[in-house]
């Protein structure tokens, strides 16, 4: 929202109507939520299975991240423009 918000002081002529401060705002907490959860039983389903989870996790969660990322935005602009 931060970004969002001095995008809009630095350029007025930008118009940001609710629906799509909504939808971002939306995807930007299932973004968090999924990784969070992802993450937490990722490093549950290696540890049982006698991996070091630093060494693993953290690229699948980096890699998922940004592929779930920009899917959630493109969605974002499909939906609301």
């Amino acid at each position: 929202m931060g970004f969002l918000s001095m995008r809009q002081y630095f350029d007025p002529a930008l118009q940001l109507n609710l629906g799509f401060l909504l939808a971002y705002t939306l995807a930007t907490v299932v973004h968090g939520l999924a990784m969070l959860l992802i993450g937490k039983f990722a490093c549950k389903y290696l540890w049982a299975r006698g991996y070091d989870p630093d060494d693993y996790v953290n690229p699948f969660i980096t890699g998922t991240g940004d592929m779930l990322g920009t899917i959630l935005l493109a969605l974002v602009f499909l939906v609301v423009f």
